[in-house]
């Protein structure tokens, strides 16, 4: 029993030491643990840890965060009289066909733009003519202190290169001189997004509609963060869909089986198979599988000789679609040969 009072001696020691040391450790950030009473002088047997635990509850904790926590004071939207002042250049606005001297100035708005690949604060004069109407600033969406090609740049440093609105920020700052912060252009990009929501719908309902549409998807990492890219071409319309899911319901709202009726051109993926009425394979892809192959076992001469004939194949198709001097009749004709020739290939 002697022993265990020595050992239990010991530690009691040893513990009120590593008490002591976290006191003086934590006094430079609570200056009332320095006033605390040790736990031998506690008055009248109160339990000391009673008194300390007040010190470490949640509800303490919280009062010491807010009392660290600063707000930070916006400076507010400055005012345009200020940032027209500071414009570099000046420009007039007239709407069209009113003679300038029965218009009068109801606006000023400055804006930045991008000029030679530098960023100018431009500040427009905006006339009206009778009828009180102000007319458009060239290039420059409705309230918005971005001319259009800014915002375009903006979207194509974060969402086709891939960079955060930090370092495209810190990129246009570089480059460009053009001062912009993060919470700017986050709002320069929805804004975008709202001002071309109309033309995009209208560029997917014609897609639906063409002849023959061209389509492809691939994905890919920032860190751990997955990406996703698909593109739907046509003649004379190009969409592209960041962020999406590369299934059967992307590929559905883009090309609805009740409105597509034309050919899909794709790599045979297993989202396109047996999904359009009528299909075609890549040449892009082909090729490239192809040359790929043969770069990788150039021993195996008959990939060598599937490449030649492949592309001869390909330049010949090129030629007779390109040769105008072919009819109706002809180009079947030619159409049919070459097929003839893919298949005994």
């Amino acid at each position: 029993m002697l022993d265990v009072v020595e050992r239990q001696e010991q530690l009691i020691k040893r513990l009120l030491g590593e008490v002591a040391r976290l006191r003086e450790r934590l006094a430079q950030y609570e200056p009332e643990v320095a006033r605390e009473r040790s736990p031998d002088k506690s008055v009248g047997g109160q339990d000391p840890s009673a008194t300390s635990s007040l010190h470490y509850s949640v509800e303490a904790e919280e009062k010491r965060r807010r009392r660290r926590k600063r707000k930070k004071k916006s400076p507010g939207r400055r005012p345009t009289r200020l940032k027209f002042a500071d414009a570099h250049r000046l420009q007039e606005v007239y709407p069209p066909r009113v003679a300038r001297d029965i218009c009068r100035l109801v606006r000023e708005r400055a804006v930045w733009r991008l000029k030679e690949g530098r960023a100018v604060l431009v500040g427009y004069r905006l006339f009206a003519g009778p009828d009180g109407c102000e007319p458009r600033i060239p290039g420059v969406t409705s309230r918005c202190e971005y001319g259009l090609e800014i915002l375009v740049v903006l979207a194509f440093l974060v969402y086709v290169i891939g960079i955060s609105l930090d370092k495209a920020c810190a990129v246009l700052s570089f480059f460009c001189q053009l001062p912009l912060a993060k919470s700017q252009a986050d709002a320069l990009l929805r804004q975008l997004a709202r001002h071309w929501e109309q033309d995009f719908e209208t560029l997917c309902a014609l897609i639906a509609r063409a002849a023959v549409v061209y389509m492809d998807e691939t994905g890919w990492k920032i860190g751990r963060e997955g990406c996703s890219l698909w593109t739907f071409a046509a003649e004379f319309q190009r969409v592209f869909l960041f962020g999406c899911r590369k299934d059967a319901d992307t590929l559905d709202a883009m090309l609805p089986p009740e409105v597509f009726q034309g050919v899909g051109v794709s790599d045979d993926a297993a989202v396109y198979r047996h999904r359009f009425t009528r299909a075609q394979k890549c040449w892009a892809h082909l090729l490239r599988k192809a040359i790929k192959l043969a770069l990788l076992y150039p021993r195996k001469k008959s990939y060598q000789r599937f490449l030649d004939r492949l592309l001869a194949l390909y330049y010949e198709a090129k030629q007779a679609a390109a040769d105008k001097r072919l009819g109706e009749g002809g180009r079947k004709h030619r159409v049919a040969e070459l097929q003839c020739r893919a298949i005994a290939s």
